[in-house]
Parts: structure tokens; C-alpha cells; sequence
């Protein structure tokens, strides 16, 4: 089975060439680089990833653009525009037509009191994503799922993913009333998830994470293998057990996944939402 990451960072201590965004606070003092990536990824098996806009460098690009750019058989990417800028279609066109990345990513979690994602203000990216047939996937706190009504009612061929599930509770368990929001989501099928970042959502700290499983096999359950996704949120995941640890989860220790669920999680779906060439295993 060809396994795809659905879900990496990457940026470099090369500042004066890809300097931090301004402002950044506590920007990070190790590299996580796309050849450090490329590493660890053959290491363990991986074909290609996507790569996810990292924060540090706020809504300038580049770095991951120069990735695509130098390893275009390795890598897709998912890019950041500020939806409230009124030249955000222009930019988001630009990223992908001039720069190859294939999907854009929205943070209403940075404020968890923003209403934008639901203000037709800002529909005019969600416009542009249709139009260039890209994804957008969600950076958000569960509850503020609720914005996400309008935008699908409007958007319904936008493959949309939620990020890390929307970190759900975990002291309400898999039938709580906050994770409903994700839940209830099934309805909308252009709707993804990405069930990922355990160590976010469990009190404990060591792998398996156990406390949490319940809330993973629920969110599996209702979306199903086709609109699921894997994925480590490396570098992140160094802190955490490590990449082969966190890819045994879903190979090992989720022993209700069948090997078609995993073929699904860890290849087709990523595929269908990021149709790319990714090279085999050298």
C-alpha cells in the first residue's frame, strides 16, 4: 500500500532568505526542513506529503512554495490568505497558478470569538477556491464549526477538511454535545476530516493515548474511510512519541481500522483531494 502524509509542517532557520512573520512569538530554534522531512519520510515508509502552512511565517508562503518547487513529485501544499483581505482571491490565485499549491487553509481558531467564516465577506475566496477546484481545510475549536453552515449551503462541490477534528473535548467523550458540531457535519458531503493529534485531545501523555481513542473510532464511524485522513502533524510530533509512533497508530494500534479503512485514510483519500503525481518510493 502506497501511505501518503496528509498532514506535515516544514520551515527553515534560514531567516535572512525566509524570515518569521512579524511579530511571530516564540518562533522555533529547530529546523524543520523539507530535506529533514524527506528523511524521516523514507524512514518510514511515506511516498509524499502535503505540506501545511506553517504559522511562524504568517500568510508569506514562500518557503513552502520553494519546496513544491524543488520536489514537485514529493510534495502538494496548502497555502495561507487572510479571507478578509479584499484582494485574498487574487493572492489565493496566485499561490496556486503561479506557485502549485492545491489547497488553501482558513484559522478561525486564532480567535476564537471571529464570526468571519460564516460573513459573506469573505465568500469571495471560497468563490475563487471553486473556481480554481482546490480544497479548503479549517483550522478551527469545535464549537466554531457552527459558522461553517453557510459557506457549505453555498460551497457544496469545495472539498472542505477539518483540521485535527476540531480538537473535541475530551472529558465529554464521543456523544458529548461539543463534538455534534463535527458530527452533524456528515450531512455535507464534501465535508473531510482529519483524525489526527491525539496527544491535543488525551490527558495522557504517552502513545497510545487510550483516554482518547473512543472520540477517534466515533468521528471514523460517521465519516467513514473516504472522507477520513491520517496524518502526524510532524515536526509537532517529535514531542510526542515520534513519526513511526504516531503512523502505528493507525497501522497498529487502532485495530478496528481494516486494511481497507487504512488504504482509504492513508492513500485514496488524500489522493482524491490532492490529485498529484506523488513519486514512488526511490
Amino acid at each position: 500500500m502506497t501511505v501518503i502524509e496528509p498532514h506535515v509542517h516544514v520551515w527553515t532557520l534560514d531567516t535572512a532568505r525566509f524570515p518569521w512573520a512579524a511579530g511571530t512569538a516564540n518562533p522555533p530554534s529547530e529546523s524543520a526542513t523539507a530535506e529533514e522531512l524527506l528523511q524521516t519520510l523514507a524512514a518510514n515508509g511515506v511516498a509524499g506529503a502535503v505540506l501545511v502552512q506553517v504559522i511562524y511565517y504568517g500568510y508569506d508562503n514562500s518557503y513552502a512554495a520553494d519546496c513544491l518547487a524543488r520536489y514537485p513529485d514529493r510534495f502538494a501544499g496548502v497555502c495561507l490568505v487572510d479571507p478578509e483581505d479584499p484582494d485574498a482571491p487574487r493572492k489565493l490565485e496566485y499561490e496556486v497558478r503561479e506557485r502549485g499549491f492545491s489547497g488553501l487553509r482558513l484559522r478561525p481558531s486564532h480567535n476564537r470569538n471571529s464570526t468571519w467564516l460564516s460573513d459573506p465577506k469573505t465568500f469571495p475566496i471560497w468563490d475563487k477556491a471553486a473556481e480554481l477546484g482546490i480544497s479548503i481545510c479549517l483550522l478551527t475549536h469545535v464549537e466554531q464549526l457552527r459558522m461553517l453552515a453557510a459557506p457549505l449551503e453555498r460551497y457544496p462541490t469545495v472539498p472542505v477538511i477539518v483540521d485535527h477534528m476540531g480538537w473535541p473535548p475530551l472529558d465529554e467523550g464521543p456523544d458529548g454535545t461539543e463534538i455534534q458540531h463535527l458530527l452533524g457535519l456528515v450531512r455535507y458531503p464534501n465535508v473531510h476530516v482529519k483524525i489526527t493529534d491525539p496527544w491535543a485531545i488525551s490527558r495522557e501523555e504517552e502513545w497510545p493515548f487510550r483516554k482518547a481513542e473512543p472520540i477517534f473510532r466515533k468521528v471514523f464511524e460517521t465519516f467513514g474511510p473516504e472522507r477520513c485522513l491520517w496524518g502526524t502533524d510532524w515536526p509537532l510530533v517529535r514531542g510526542h512519541g515520534g513519526y513511526a509512533k504516531a503512523k502505528a497508530l493507525y497501522t497498529e494500534a487502532w485495530d478496528w481500522l481494516t486494511d481497507t479503512d487504512r488504504e482509504w485514510i492513508m492513500d485514496r483519500t488524500i489522493r482524491k483531494i490532492y490529485p498529484r503525481p506523488f513519486a514512488a518510493l526511490p
